[in-house]
């Protein structure tokens, strides 16, 4: 069935606006978050500033589109491999080692992660972006608190896990690891000579060893 005009229009549109957010993830990493403006996202995508601030009002918004765009592509990943009917623990393991995947295929990604970090340190720009981020970001800690309520309830887990807490702290540890290795990943190879991939599965290890009952 072909698709109306309409749906050719809405299509193009945001085919465009992919283009958009993937230009500015590579303007980002290249200038900084505070080095590029709309005139360069603009002209690197090959659109007039005019067409651009139809799509985003701000470079704020194109940041925060261009996180959860890269936070997303993660979420997705991870929860691709999930298999509820598995116990909360082998979820668990499957997860991270997917996290471990992912790291290694897109390690600029979390170059990314972390100058948003840094940039948006002390507060948001607007209260309509952080609850838009703070609503998106709360869907990948979900599958892990599932993951580990399940465990609990079968007797895997350790009972006095708190769930949410430990989902949260398991997300924080891993991305903040992934940051560091992917932002340092050479200087940090020379200097302490371990490789990345290794400390993640350390890392791993750890968390597992925690949950377990």
């Amino acid at each position: 069935m072909e698709l109306t005009w309409e749906e050719q229009l809405e299509q193009q549109r945001q085919a465009r606006r992919s283009e958009i957010i993937e230009t500015a993830r590579t303007l980002f990493l290249k200038m900084d978050l505070n080095g590029v403006s709309m005139k360069d996202i603009a002209a690197n995508s090959g659109i007039s500033r005019v067409t651009l601030y139809k799509y985003f009002k701000s470079i704020d918004e194109v940041a925060f589109e261009v996180q959860m765009q890269v936070l997303g592509s993660l979420f997705d990943y991870v929860a691709s491999v999930d298999d509820s009917t598995l116990d909360g623990l082998v979820r668990m393991r499957n997860h991270l080692d997917a996290w471990i995947d992912f790291y290694q295929k897109h390690t600029n990604y979390f170059c990314f992660v972390g100058l948003f970090d840094h940039y948006y340190r002390e507060r948001y720009p607007s209260e309509d972006l952080q609850n838009r981020y703070r609503n998106f970001f709360k869907k990948g800690r979900n599958i892990r608190r599932d993951m580990i309520e399940s465990g609990i309830q079968q007797g895997l887990i350790r009972p006095e896990v708190d769930a949410k807490d430990a989902a949260v702290t398991f997300t924080n540890i891993f991305l903040g690891l992934c940051v560091r290795l992917a932002s340092r990943e050479d200087i940090l190879k020379a200097e302490q000579s371990v490789d990345p991939a290794g400390q993640l599965k350390l890392t791993r290890d750890i968390l597992m060893q925690y949950l377990k009952k």
